[in-house]
């Protein structure tokens, strides 16, 4: 229908035409809407990728590790004593180098005493030994003489008197033999003495004090000097308890056989000037804080009999650092102690590049390393810090730049 038409209908009947109309073009607009909107294209849902983790990696390798076990000790003198004499007298001579500090050999006479009476004394106990070998030597004519009477007494065919012995003179006798035997000790002892004037070092000995002065009145059991042995000291280390299992330790009453170690000093340690020891004895009882107790016997500490003396010298009282020389642990592997994890456990980068969480089995750890099984050869070790590491994420190793 025309507008010409439309204008030509009566006004009653326009309005409904127009209403007819403005609802076929509303209904039109909906239709070609619904059909748009079910035509229209659909975006697709994708799940987000997780993003793999640059990680650091190292390859497990596996030796045959001996351990070195670490701790701190104090010098102590293996032997020391005080010198003492053993009779009494005037010092009347010292010798030269007998003074604090001083290193002198074995059998050194270090102090003499006066001698004169103890050899006086001496000459009057060779006096009686030669008076009773003169009484004994009578006694002994008498004798012969007693025996040839009794002889001629028994010929004349008289009874046994029950005083036969006392006729034969046995216990005059006995007498002069024990009163022989009595001087020859006193003489002994005379002869003692007098050599107990002379007072010699027992061992190789370094003076540490000395106590006496030429001319000073020593009394018996009167102190000389405090001497230590110069051949041997000894440094008792502290070790945690569980190191024993890896250390070589001597018997029971046996000083040799343990391990070896090395003794340096505290601030200054890994330098060219340690000296060598060999632990000798597991102490009875433990430290504070359950520590086990060693002895760590050290030749010439002193260096007296080495060709190129050490630029440090081991002294009595030193706070020193051992190292001893454990045990052989074979096919071990041996990781910085930074890449342990919590629980004894390590991060390894799986075939499929993600992160496994292992435990291991701990065999000793120092200051710096861990020694530890339960790895394989060319497994790969994590060793970067993950911030929340779960077992199975993703991980990318880093390619050395030589590799790239």
């Amino acid at each position: 229908m025309t507008m010409k038409e439309e204008e030509a209908l009566p006004p009653r009947r326009r309005l409904p035409l127009r209403l007819l109309l403005i609802g076929l073009i509303l209904l039109a607009g909906v239709l070609g809407a619904y059909v748009l909107k079910k035509t229209a294209p659909r975006a697709q849902r994708v799940a987000p990728q997780p993003q793999a983790r640059w990680v650091a990696v190292r390859p497990v390798t596996l030796q045959d590790a001996q351990v070195q076990v670490r701790g701190f000790g104090q010098v102590v003198a293996a032997r020391q004593i005080e010198l003492k004499a053993q009779v009494a007298g005037e010092v009347v001579a010292l010798h030269p180098q007998f003074s604090e500090g001083a290193c002198l050999p074995a059998g050194t006479l270090l102090a003499q005493l006066d001698a004169r009476d103890y050899q006086l004394a001496l000459a009057q106990r060779e006096a009686a030994v030669r008076q009773a070998e003169a009484r004994l030597a009578l006694e002994e004519g008498q004798q012969q003489v007693a025996r040839q009477e009794w002889q001629r007494y028994q010929n004349s065919g008289q009874p046994l008197p029950e005083s036969a012995h006392l006729v034969l003179r046995q216990p005059q006798l006995e007498q002069a033999r024990a009163d022989l035997a009595s001087a020859r000790a006193a003489l002994q002892q005379a002869r003692l003495e007098l050599e107990r004037t002379a007072i010699r070092l027992p061992f190789d000995a370094l003076i540490l004090r000395q106590q006496v002065e030429q001319g000073a009145q020593l009394a018996a059991q009167g102190t000389v000097a405090t001497l230590v042995d110069s051949r041997t000291f000894e440094v008792e280390v502290t070790v945690p308890l569980d190191a024993l299992a890896l250390l070589d330790l001597p018997r029971p009453g046996h000083l040799t056989g343990g391990a070896g170690a090395r003794i340096e000093r505290t601030d200054r340690p890994g330098g060219d000037s340690a000296r060598q020891g060999q632990v000798i004895a597991l102490l009875g009882e433990l430290a504070d804080g359950r520590m086990a107790r060693l002895r760590v016997a050290v030749a010439d500490p002193l260096a007296l009999r080495a060709a190129t003396p050490p630029d440090w010298p081991l002294l009595l009282g030193d706070y020193v650092a051992v190292s001893l020389l454990g045990r052989l642990l074979p096919q071990v592997a041996v990781v910085p102690r930074a890449l342990l994890r919590d629980g004894d456990q390590l991060w390894l980068l799986t075939p499929q590049q993600t992160l496994e969480i292992r435990p291991v089995e701990v065999l000793w750890r120092d200051q710096h390393q861990v020694y530890l099984r339960g790895v394989a050869a060319g497994e790969q070790l994590v060793e970067t810090d993950l911030a929340a590491p779960v077992a199975g994420m993703a991980l990318r190793p880093l390619v050395p730049e030589d590799d790239a």
